[in-house]
């Protein structure tokens, strides 16, 4: 009798399939199901991805931390010099093979190092000085202090702010019948005078003038807004993502407030709740496929930047 080879994978694939799921990887399935089964299934090692990237967005990520952190518990922020230099130090920990470029380009591109010189004050302002400035110190609540990993939010409105980083998402729901945890990380998180709350995402590199509409970026504030109000029992009114961008010689920060919209809004529009719930409804799809070991191929996978395009002879599962 010939060994069933069949089965012994089908019992391997259950046993690999995960109880725990982040917005990254669910992204990677919505994309690409092949991809995620290589990856997080098979979990075949490939080399993809930049590390550069990866570790100039930590670096900063933690420069941003902190300056939450300085101005929760002494209402000021970090200076551009002192925020520049967490950067540069947080920089030395980690692999980078352009050191002194990363440090070169968030001088001038973030913290506006050396951006004085020659230009009025107007344009000499740079993104680290618009981050600072998305809440004044003196609008922060009386008392209130630095919090890392919040057990709990409050939503009584006091007419102030409060910053959170790093906030952790852990939640367990139930999927077609299985229980499953959602975690992850938001960037920062502000409670408004209101007692409602916006979430704010970095990113580091891009444009937000080149996020399409149906960009995994969307995907991942609809699973943060709904994590977060099911974990905390908060209510989120607004997304926001930070992106430095350069126009006419200044480095300055843009936010983009809005989650899927045919047409891109800035300046603080709230959600649209039909395209909220049309997200999350993705997303427990996408949950409950992965659950149920559905790796089909997708139906237009972009395969330029993947790193398992040479597995996927002829689209056909290994």
């Amino acid at each position: 009798m010939d060994y069933d080879y069949n089965s012994e994978f089908k019992d391997f694939i259950e046993v690999n399939i995960p109880s725990k799921f982040a917005i990254t990887p669910i992204n990677t399935y919505r994309n690409c199901p092949k991809q995620y089964f290589y990856d997080k299934i098979l979990k075949l090692k490939v080399c993809s991805g930049n590390k550069d990237d990866m570790s100039y967005g930590s670096a900063l990520h933690l420069a941003f931390e902190e300056t939450i952190k300085k101005v929760m518990n002494e209402r000021k922020y970090l200076t551009n010099e002192e925020a520049l230099e967490v950067f540069n130090s947080k920089l030395k920990t980690l692999e980078i093979t352009n050191p002194e470029g990363a440090k070169k380009s968030a001088g001038v591109n973030v913290f506006g190092a050396g951006v004085n010189k020659g230009v009025s004050e107007t344009n000499a302002k740079c993104f680290y000085d618009d981050f600072k400035a998305l809440v004044n110190p003196k609008d922060i609540e009386p008392g209130a202090v630095y919090e890392k990993s919040p057990k709990t939010l409050d939503s009584t409105p006091t007419g102030k702010y409060r910053i959170y980083a790093e906030v952790p998402l852990d939640v367990k729901v139930n999927i077609d019948g299985k229980q499953v945890c959602l975690t992850g990380y938001v960037d920062r998180l502000d409670k408004n005078p209101d007692g409602t709350y916006t979430i704010y995402d970095y990113k580091t590199k891009e444009n937000c003038e080149d996020i399409p509409p149906s960009d995994n970026y969307f995907y991942q504030m609809a699973f943060y807004k709904y994590v977060l109000e099911k974990q905390y029992g908060i209510t989120v009114t607004k997304t926001c993502f930070i992106l430095p961008i350069e126009k006419n010689g200044r480095h300055y920060m843009d936010t983009y407030y809005k989650m899927i919209t045919k047409k891109q809004n800035y300046g603080g529009v709230e959600y649209t709740c039909t395209n909220y719930e049309f997200s999350v409804e993705e997303i427990m799809n996408a949950i409950k496929n992965i659950l149920n070991g559905q790796f089909d191929e997708a139906e237009k996978p972009n395969c330029s930047y993947c790193g398992y395009k040479y597995l996927c002879k002829d689209r056909k599962l290994l």
